[in-house]
């Protein structure tokens, strides 16, 4: 069972202000705007990203990992 497997089973949970739902390869953009900020980034360990490709080839391995990997 892949991460995306995983995700697949679970619920989408919405309230007024904020949903919760699986992740898919259609939120790079989004997650590309926060990886690729300084200012966001100054609390995580990793390097920002600086091309869109590095933001669609991270959520990939992140669907693809198998969940006994985590």
């Amino acid at each position: 069972m892949t991460n995306q497997d995983l995700f697949a089973l679970a619920p989408t949970l919405e309230t007024a202000r904020l949903r919760l739902r699986q992740i898919t390869l259609g939120d790079t953009d989004a997650i590309f705007a926060f990886q690729s900020d300084p200012e966001v980034l100054r609390y995580y360990r990793s390097e920002a990203f600086t091309r869109l490709e590095q933001t669609q080839e991270y959520l990939q391995r992140a669907l693809d990992t198998p969940t006994e990997a985590m």
